[in-house]
């Protein structure tokens, strides 16, 4: 049966000659080269324009789903408009939510590979875009292999639109958010994405909340030198910096540091203010005499995050602050020490003792942990407080163990101080708690 034999026998005398033009446009432009396919597409056109009607109608959902994913094109078809598609059907904000919910009820990875195989050479940006917004609203972690297939499509003229950059950026955030297991999809296919779609991805990932985002990050800067300094940037609006995944930017912040170029200098700064590195503070406090304002502002700022404290001095004086942690920090034994068997009173004043002094996070963090080990909820409590407050790696072990602890305030606040880290609500469940940092380490 012919395309035009199709619309003679099954045509509505509602269906002007250009919508039927329309039609065959835009099927053309999302079927194969198989004719049975064609075939199967124009089927899939009939049943779901005679089902618009009643959209939303329960028995009509229901014999759209039945379709199942080889419809995709068809939909795909009239919702991006191909062929002026959608606008001789003058679909309503209904039905196009219609339409895409019946794609999501469908399997994710069937959908995804049908409407690969249904993109062809001379398929518009317009439309490749439209089914890259598609993939971001499906499940799982095929559409990032989908949105990852698309931007090789992208020719790289059309990729330097920002409209076109900025779907595919929030399109791949939101799908490698949906699913832990995406951006190991996209580790795998890195290599295979074109150098100019890096950025992007840079990008994408800095908006995501994946605890291994940073790791991939620092990958592509390691790939791609020219990108450092964006992802650097990006990695500083992480809340996960802090974790162990933030470490693979020491290197690359510090580097920055003599950069000829003031932005790199202040971006650089900025990171190692989030990262809170002791072994850095002396490079801050030479930042301080940086010949670009800017930059001294930050490495100011930067001292103050790492010192944990409100203070704006001068070079000299926060050299001699250094000097004194440094001697302080022949005491941290000693108040371990008195946080796991002292009285319930001294153990308090040396927890507050230890959360005063953030500097060495990793050491004081080792000696909080005690307090755990102290037979007063009080002390445990604080223990926990500090743990918590220096949202460090060093942290999330003792944290683990306290979700353990007798009483419930201590499980709360440890739960709370896993959460604020993390950006996970895994709740009161240890396992899930335990299974988040295997992961992530």
């Amino acid at each position: 049966m012919s395309d035009t034999s199709y619309f003679r026998i099954r045509g509505s005398s509602r269906w002007t000659l250009g919508a039927r033009a329309a039609l065959l446009a835009a099927l053309a432009s999302v079927s194969t080269a198989n004719d049975s396919l064609r075939e199967s597409d124009w089927t899939h056109l009939g049943q779901v324009r005679a089902l618009l009607a009643d959209a939303g109608d329960p028995g009509a959902t229901a014999r759209l789903e039945q379709m199942g994913p080889q419809a995709a094109p068809t939909i795909w078809a009239i919702l991006s408009g191909q062929g002026q598609l959608g606008e001789e059907l003058d679909l309503d904000g209904s039905q196009r939510e219609w339409l895409r919910s019946a794609l999501r009820q469908w399997s994710s990875a069937d959908v995804v590979r049908v409407l690969l195989a249904a993109v062809r050479e001379d398929t518009g940006t317009d439309a490749k875009v439209d089914l890259i917004r598609i993939f971001a609203e499906l499940s799982g972690a095929a559409p990032t292999q989908g949105v990852l297939e698309i931007m090789r499509k992208i020719d790289e003229v059309h990729l330097q639109s920002s409209r076109v950059q900025a779907t595919v950026r929030s399109a791949l955030a939101r799908v490698l958010d949906a699913a832990p297991e995406s951006m190991d999809v996209l580790r795998k296919e890195l290599d295979s994405i074109p150098r100019g779609c890096w950025p992007i991805l840079v990008e994408a990932i800095g908006a995501t909340h994946s605890p291994s985002g940073p790791l991939l990050m620092a990958r592509i800067a390691r790939k791609e030198s020219s990108l450092e300094a964006k992802v650097l940037e990006q990695a500083c609006t992480g809340p996960r910096l802090l974790l162990d995944g933030g470490r693979a930017f020491l290197p690359m912040a510090r580097a920055k540091l003599s950069s000829e170029e003031a932005v790199e200098r202040r971006i650089a700064v900025v990171a190692l203010g989030r990262l809170r590195d002791a072994d850095s503070f002396m490079d801050l406090v030479d930042s301080l005499g940086d010949s670009d304002a800017v930059v001294r502002r930050c490495a100011q700022t930067a001292l103050q995050a790492t010192a944990g404290l409100q203070s704006r001095w001068g070079a000299d004086r926060w050299r001699m602050w250094h000097e004194d942690e440094l001697a302080w920090l022949g005491s941290v034994d000693d108040l371990g020490w008195t946080l796991r068997s002292g009285e319930a009173y001294e153990a308090s004043v040396a927890a507050k003792e230890l959360m005063r002094h953030p500097l060495y996070v990793e050491t004081v963090n080792r000696a909080l942990a005690l307090g755990l080990d102290h037979p007063h909820p009080k002390v445990r409590s604080l223990a926990v407080d500090g743990l918590s407050q220096s949202a460090h790696s060093s942290a999330v072990d003792p944290l683990l163990a306290a979700l353990q602890d007798d009483v419930e305030s201590i499980r709360l606040k440890a739960q709370q101080g896993l959460a604020s880290m993390s950006g996970e609500s895994l709740g009161d469940d240890s396992k899930e708690w335990r299974r988040w940092w295997a992961d992530l380490r």
